[in-house]
């Protein structure tokens, strides 16, 4: 609307043109988007690498290179053991081995010569005093502890003077010499209501933001365990999502956010959540801008997410839709974990069927 001023002066009426009256809507426009139906949940980051290294035989603990939450390269020593108790051991088997030949010989050299029998049994015995000393060499050239690849100590249950082996109480536990987590690959562990896990599935894409940071990075859903333990009186069903790539500041045992994709539409009409009426028993509703005039304008609506709903007919491609009136407050935008206001959403339904969200550039 223009208004026009008139005012009287020496040389009669005088008339001014003013600025045009600021639109009382503020609006936006139908486009194609791209909508996400997505399952928020939270969890840990864990390795999806573990590696329990133990030394193979018995012996003492002579040096332990490492501490807990040390960064360790591939092939990096990290233990030895005292290898001279070992080298007793294989001396002794070695001198047995040489007894049990000697044996033999004799045997096979007497006159005359023993039982058939017993040459079989010192026959025997010599293939039992070689297996020994294989054993003990092998223990010999196995004092020491190396990284199988780049990682972090995660545990260490040996110390220098210990004794390590099958008669001490660390193998009783069962519990490694020493664990090692990988640093390149991480998953993160979660819990999916039994409300939810019917529309997660392997495979599905998801988006992970770990604590503390703004970046999502992009995940797979690879693992569901089929088994639900109640947690707080609801039954939740454990969930494994793979970080994709070797993303770097990851840490094991921080928390994360993920929004895993149950549902995409891509390249439809869309407008936003909020300008969307109605609903129910009632037809749902936009309001259009039509000759200067907001105007019901009534639509079918398809998917839908925490930012955008799919448009299916009442609509065209760049059509003007009202968002709010300038005299009423502005509706509040879902930002989400994963998202801003605006884009295309990435909704989280909640237990009872609620979405939060926001929305993915």
């Amino acid at each position: 609307m223009v208004a026009v001023v008139a005012f009287m002066g020496a040389g009669g009426a005088v008339y001014a043109r003013t600025r045009p009256s600021p639109s009382p809507f503020v609006t936006t426009s139908v486009r194609y988007g791209t909508i996400l139906d997505t399952v928020l949940v939270a969890g840990t980051l864990q390795p999806t690498q573990t590696w329990n290294l133990s030394f193979p035989a018995p012996g003492v603990v002579a040096t332990v290179n490492v501490s807990p939450g040390q960064a360790v390269a591939a092939g990096q020593l990290l233990a030895t053991l005292d290898p001279a108790s070992l080298q007793a051991e294989l001396t002794q088997a070695q001198a047995n081995l040489t007894i049990a030949q000697a044996k033999l010989t004799l045997a096979e050299t007497t006159s005359p010569p023993p039982p058939a029998a017993q040459i079989t049994i010192d026959q025997a015995d010599i293939s039992i005093a070689q297996v020994a000393v294989t054993s003990a060499e092998d223990a010999v050239n196995s004092t020491r502890i190396t990284a199988p690849a780049a990682g972090v100590v995660a545990e260490i249950n040996i110390s220098a003077g210990q004794a390590d082996g099958a008669s001490n109480a660390r193998a009783v536990a069962a519990s490694p010499d020493i664990v090692l987590e990988s640093l390149s690959a991480f998953e993160v562990t979660a819990s999916i209501s039994d409300s939810q896990i019917a529309q997660v599935h392997v495979g599905q894409a998801a988006l992970v933001v770990p604590a503390g940071q703004v970046k999502r990075l992009p995940g797979t859903v690879s693992e569901i365990t089929p088994l639900a333990s109640i947690v707080q009186g609801v039954a939740a069903f454990p969930v494994n999502i793979s970080v994709t790539g070797d993303p770097p500041g990851l840490f094991a045992g921080a928390g994360a956010q993920v929004a895993i994709v149950v549902q995409r539409v891509s390249h439809v009409l869309t407008v936003p959540t909020s300008t969307v009426h109605g609903g129910g028993s009632s037809r749902p509703y936009v309001l259009v801008i039509r000759g200067g005039r907001s105007v019901e304008q009534a639509v079918t609506i398809g998917a839908t997410d925490a930012t955008l709903a799919q448009v299916s007919s009442g609509l065209t491609l760049g059509e003007t839709v009202v968002l709010a009136q300038v005299d009423k407050p502005l509706p509040t935008g879902v930002t989400g974990l994963l998202g801003r206001k605006g884009g295309a959403g990435v909704g989280a339904k909640g237990r009872r069927g609620g979405k939060a969200g926001g929305g993915i550039p």
